[in-house]
């Protein structure tokens, strides 16, 4: 008992550590707590991180928001291509969306009101008017996303993706595409925009697939070279507003199962789903439950081409709202099978195309009768829920008409309702109200003799009884349960069918066949035969023969036409050689005998043909006057016939005016005898013809031969439409385009003939490229703190692609990188140049140049700055002086901003007012602090005082001398006297000067004034 016990609590233990072995990492949009994703609490934001901190069999939650990748494949942050940057997944990880942040078990969430979105949108400009940063269409991406949004390398069936919304992956076209690496498995830039498996068989499941735009695959599948056998699992998916040049969902290779998918209003320029021709026909293909409407293929393409593999479609709707151009299905695999589903087009199981495989029983050809087909989403704005769009209706031809497997629909609802499932992603929560099926459907004969009539009858449980001619389709010819036909000859065997309708839409499922009726004809005619078979133009034949119902009736025809008489003797007059004629015995105009029964041919003689046909003109200007003639013997006249051989004219010469080439006719006439026509052509001067362009694309400086024809005259080429130059003349000009502003050049041949020109032609060769424009947006920077630059070019889109490229030199060089938009930090002065290059035609422009990026070194203050001068008079140089130990001293006139007023260690400056003058040294964008001189003042203007002045004259009372410079003085200041000599620079007081005892006399020496 004790050992027992031990037992079970080792069991018990072993359990806890099993089921404790597994982590769950947390992400939300915004960090929280410690970030290291520990707990909701603790959330990180970097999702890729949370995935590579992951072993197998843990699992990363992600709550409600908008997540874009911050890295490519190798985690670098900054790629050279910013649009190499993704998410990949890690083999085992089982990654799921749909969380509020609160959650603790799995069933707690709620994906479809909890929406966790994945946007490829790297740039942050794509169009997001209702603000949910969701690509309703592929039309809403803008600019540069990335190429795919989430990846899986070689990642196992045990790897699971879960609840997410994916938007705005935009991949590059196969030309020209580009190859990155994430765990070890390349990624093609022009496949998965959306998600993309190398070497791998994720499962997943309950996503939203929107607004991408890819090239091979918004999904793209391969599991090739995988171990074990892998399938691929995609199930309850929903695809809106997507656009793929070819695949939406395209399979490469590898097992696929492909359940409760919604594909909507996607587009293609080839088909919505492919199978590749790559797929081994081994590999097993399910599609299960899919519901597809109203997609865009192209105008020659179909909606799914099969090219490989072991195709099962079941259970599934496959249907446009305007009938398709061409067959939904375009199958060429190995096997393909489809049962339980309504394919427009195929016939259902009662008439089944063959062209789209083999029928597996209880397939229709009906349309599907949704609930809200041009709201997929439905009014809560919400997938997966009630209301969504193509749930069906109670009276839907879907409605139990599947096969019995699924237990959920795509919405999670539990199938069946009703005891048996419905056809599609969706099941519909209430009983069927489609009509049963017609019963005892019958004829009242089923052998009648033409004209008399058949009682079509039948009963319906619910509804009209509904006649129609054909299987599917048509229009109805009548209702109800005694319905009377009456069909002809032509029409037998005749086929009617019957349905059971309570409206135009609500239709039993299948139309009863009535069987068939047989309509028995008038037996045809017998002993047809002719009076003569050789006879003289304008003689009489009696035709004869016999019916044994109805009348004799003939004809000139072997079908259609009108009746020429009728009778058992009917006289004819031949005007053709040979002449035939056909007899039909008739009771009424729709009752005929199967065949018309033809004599013998009639050889009748003809008037001789016209001799001499000539004209006095053959190559003619338009307009010209032309004489035909031609010769009739035995008194014939010559009748004259236009191409559509109307007569327009009689006798032996007949003028015409034709302004094109035509053709005449003309026959000798006796009363109604008409010979056998000769036919004579005027070429009139028109355009050329056959004209060309060889090659009709290039790369500017290839040269280009142009050709044209004239059925009349010699080409010439001019380099307008009108007027202009004549530049050439022959069937062929050269000419060798070179770089410019133009995409194609366009020349026009005309015909001369030294008489008139005809109207020119034009003939075009588009050539590649132009060299772009460029732009960048700093020329200025400090080695201390570079920032990003951006460069922007305007590289022209042709078909097929255009490519920009970014180098460091005019030719030659580094290449630096790509795109109309392309950001870059240099380290060293540089100036950058772009090229165009076309995907299709290898072609490549000259490069432009950017303005030149100046770099410059760090610096330090200027030292030893000084002005030479301090008091100057206004406009009069000073020298100001400043040493730098890096860079170049840079003068200015204010101690920040401002201009510079000069440059260099010495500099001569012509000073107009009271100043201080800073330097600065520079190096490119570098620049240090500025350092002042002394102040620099102006000194003001004399205002009339003399340069120098010599007093003799003797002084009383108050009064004051100045010079500017100098004041010699010999005179005498009487008392009483209050004088002040004042000079610049000396006062010299000679031999005579003399001040009296009482008066005041002051001298100096300081007077400061300009002249």
């Amino acid at each position: 008992m004790k050992t027992m016990r031990l037992l079970r609590l080792t069991l018990f233990f072993s359990v806890i550590a099993h089921l404790s072995y597994a982590t769950i990492r947390y992400v939300k949009p915004t960090a929280s707590g410690a970030g290291d994703g520990s707990t909701w609490a603790n959330a990180s934001a970097d999702l890729q991180a949370m995935i590579n901190a992951s072993s197998s069999g843990d699992e990363v939650w992600v709550a409600a928001g908008v997540y874009k990748p911050l890295a490519d494949g190798s985690g670098v942050t900054n790629p050279t291509d910013t649009r190499d940057k993704l998410f990949y997944m890690k083999n085992g990880v089982k990654l799921y969306g749909g969380f509020v942040g609160t959650e603790t078990v799995l069933t707690q969430r709620d994906f479809a009101t909890n929406k966790t979105i994945l946007s490829g949108d790297i740039d942050n400009n794509d169009t997001n008017t209702d603000g949910n940063f969701i690509n309703e269409n592929y039309s809403d991406i803008q600019g540069n996303n990335a190429y795919h949004v989430f990846v899986f390398p070689g990642t196992g069936e045990t790897t699971e993706f879960d609840g997410f919304i994916i938007t705005g992956g935009k991949n590059t076209a196969s030309i020209g595409y580009t190859t990155q690496y994430a765990g070890g498995y390349g990624f093609s830039s022009f496949r998965g925009a959306a998600l993309y498996c190398s070497g791998a068989a994720p499962q997943i499941r309950n996503c939203v697939i929107s607004g991408n735009e890819g090239y091979s695959g918004v999904l793209y599948q391969n599991n090739q070279n995988t171990s074990g056998g892998w399938t691929t699992t995609i199930e309850n998916l929903i695809w809106v507003g997507n656009y793929a040049y070819n695949g939406v969902l395209y399979l490469h290779r590898g097992p696929t199962e492909v359940t409760n998918n919604v594909f909507a209003s996607n587009s293609t320029n080839s088909s919505v789903l492919y199978i590749s021709s790559n797929m081994p026909n081994g590999n097993s293909i399910i599609y299960n439950h899919i519901s597809a409407f109203n997609n865009s293929h192209g105008q020659y393409s179909n909606f799914f081409i099969i090219q490989g593999g072991t195709v099962q479609i079941k259970n599934s709707i496959l249907w446009k709202e305007v009938e398709a151009n061409n067959a939904v299905i375009n199958n060429s695999a190995h096997s393909l099978t489809v049962s339980n589903s309504s394919i427009q087009g195929s016939g259902g199981s009662l008439n089944w195309n063959s062209d789209f495989g083999t029928d597996g029983g209880d397939n229709l050809d009906l349309a599907p009768q949704f609930s809200n087909p041009v709201n997929i989403a439905g009014a809560d704005g919400k997938y997966f829920t009630s209301d969504d769009g193509l749930i069906p209706i109670a009276c839907s031809p879907l409605v139990n008409t599947a096969s019995a497997g699924l237990s959920k629909d795509v919405s999670g609802v539990a199938r069946p309702f009703g005891g048996q499932n419905d056809i599609g992603a969706y099941e519909f929560q209430g009983a069927s109200t489609l009509p049963a099926n017609a019963s005892s459907v019958a004829a009242s004969s089923y052998s009648i003799p033409c004209g008399q009539t058949a009682n079509l009858t039948g009963s319906c449980a619910q509804g009209t009884l509904t006649w129609y001619e054909e299987v599917s389709g048509g229009s109805s010819i009548g209702t109800g349960t005694n319905f009377t036909v009456s069909p002809t000859p032509l029409e037998s065997p005749a086929n009617y069918y019957a349905a059971c309708e309570t409206s135009a839409t609500c239709v039993s499922l299948n139309r009863v066949a009535v069987p068939e009726i047989i309509v028995n004809s008038p037996e045809n005619a017998t002993s047809v035969a002719a009076s003569s078979y050789s006879i003289t133009c304008g003689q009489t034949v009696n035709l004869t023969g016999s019916c044994a119902q109805g009348t004799l009736t003939w004809y000139d025809e072997s079908s259609g036409g009108s009746s020429i008489g009728t009778g058992t003797n009917f006289t004819v007059t031949p005007l053709v050689n040979p002449s035939k004629y056909y007899a039909s015995c008739e009771t009424s105009s729709s009752c005929v005998s199967l065949e018309r029964i033809a004599t013998p041919d009639i050889t009748v003689s003809l008037p001789a043909n016209p001799t001499g046909v000539a004209a006095s003109q053959n190559d003619i200007c338009p307009y010209t006057d032309v004489d035909l003639s031609a010769s009739c013997l035995n008194s014939t006249t010559a009748e004259w016939y236009n191409s559509s051989m109307t007569v327009i004219g009689s006798g032996a010469t007949f003028q015409v005016s034709p302004n094109t080439t035509s053709t005449y006719f003309v026959k000798c006439k006796n009363g109604s005898c008409l010979s056998e026509a000769e036919e004579i052509t005027i070429k009139v001067l028109a355009r050329p013809t056959d004209d060309n362009a060889s090659p009709g694309y290039v790369c500017a400086g290839q040269e280009v031969t142009y050709t044209a024809s004239c059925a009349v005259g010699t080409v010439e080429w001019y380099n307008s439409y009108s007027g202009g130059n004549l530049i050439g003349t022959g069937n062929s000009y050269t000419f060798t385009p070179s770089h410019g502003t133009s995409y194609y050049y366009r020349i026009y041949p005309s015909c001369t003939n030294g008489t008139c020109s005809s109207n020119r032609e034009y003939t075009d060769s588009y050539f590649y490229f132009a060299p772009p424009s460029v732009t960048v947006s700093e020329t200025a920077l400090c080695a201390s703190n570079i920032t990003e630059l951006t460069l922007t070019a305007n590289c022209t889109s042709y078909a097929g692609g255009t490519i920009t490229n970014w180098y460091d030199a005019a030719s030659g060089g580094n290449f630096l990188g790509t795109g109309n938009t392309f950001n870059h930090t240099p380290t060293s002065t540089i100036t950058y140049y772009a090229e165009c290059v076309s995907n299709n035609y290898s072609c490549v422009s000259s490069r432009t140049a950017t303005d030149e990026v100046v770099v410059g070194q760090a610096v330090t203050l200027p030292t030893s700055v000084s002005v030479n001068n301090t008091q100057v008079c206004a406009n009069s140089d000073v020298t100001l002086s400043a040493n730098c130990s890096s860079g170049t001293a840079i003068w200015y006139n204010q101690a920040v901003g401002g201009s510079s007023i000069g440059s260099g260690q010495s500099l001569v400056y012509t000073v107009s007012s009271t100043s201080t003058y800073y330097a600065s040294c520079e190096d490119g964008s570098c620049m240090s602090d500025r350092v002042a001189t002394a102040e620099v003042t102006v000194l003001p203007s004399s205002g009339g005082i003399p340069m120098n002045q010599t007093l003799t004259s003797n002084i009383t009372g108050t009064d004051t001398k100045q010079a500017i410079e100098y004041i010699d003085a010999t005179n005498k200041i009487i008392n009483p006297a209050n004088v002040v000599y004042e000079s610049g620079k000396a006062i010299n007081l000679a031999p005579g000067f003399e001040v009296e005892n009482g008066s005041v006399f002051l001298g100096k020496a300081d007077l400061v004034a300009c002249p």
